[in-house]
């Protein structure tokens, strides 16, 4: 899998790759694999030969801004489980990484169109994910916040559920209220009730 170098970057060459990685997802995002390295470069504020210096090709910058979109996630799951209040922790977490995935969801197809993208690349990025989402459920579980039979593979698709009405449209953006409507609803069904019904079946695996 293509990436950036791993050593340790001095202060101004770290800025420079938050700002690439930034102006990456963006730009793909808007205008699809085939943007230019020179417009992303533009869109970052540097020259293209510092983007050259830290990603050898176009690909190895898209699959460093698809491992960001990665990063970004388990920041988010790492934040939520360490609220003490659990549920706004909870709340915080679907509702934020819903408003991410209804943003990036041109960025996902731009990726998923171009880049080679394995069942071993996936599998990388699906456990990374659903170990994020384990965190965040087993705070909320732990508290008697959410209901005891719901599995990580739930909470993922929580996120979806949320997130699907509300993608971007031709004129229409996501707005954080539309985000708040479809919450407010996914999230009775995740409270803790006395006379809840089990959840039948088991939540399916994105991978199966």
């Amino acid at each position: 899998m293509e990436a950036g170098t791993t050593r340790p970057l001095r202060a101004d060459a770290a800025r420079n790759e938050r700002l690439l990685l930034a102006a990456a997802r963006e730009a793909f995002t808007e205008e699809g694999f085939d943007v230019s390295v020179e417009e992303i470069a533009r869109r970052a504020g540097v020259g293209k030969g510092t983007v050259y210096r830290r990603f050898e090709t176009k690909e190895a910058l898209a699959w460093a801004a698809l491992h960001d979109v990665v990063a970004d996630f388990a920041t988010a799951a790492d934040q939520a489980a360490a609220d003490a209040d659990a549920w706004e922790g909870f709340r915080t977490f679907i509702a934020g990484r819903a408003l991410a995935v209804a943003r990036d969801g041109a960025f996902f197809e731009a990726m998923e169109a171009r880049l080679l993208i394995t069942e071993d690349n996936q599998r990388e990025m699906f456990e990374r994910v659903l170990a994020g989402c384990t965190r965040v459920l087993e705070h909320a579980q732990a508290a008697g916040v959410v209901r005891p039979d719901l599995e990580p593979e739930d909470v993922m698709a929580l996120v979806k559920m949320v997130a699907v009405p509300c993608k971007p449209r031709p004129g229409v953006q996501v707005t954080r209220e539309a985000i708040d409507r479809y919450l407010a609803l996914v999230l009775e069904g995740a409270k803790p009730r006395a006379d809840a019904e089990p959840l039948p079946g088991v939540p399916p695996s994105p991978l199966d």
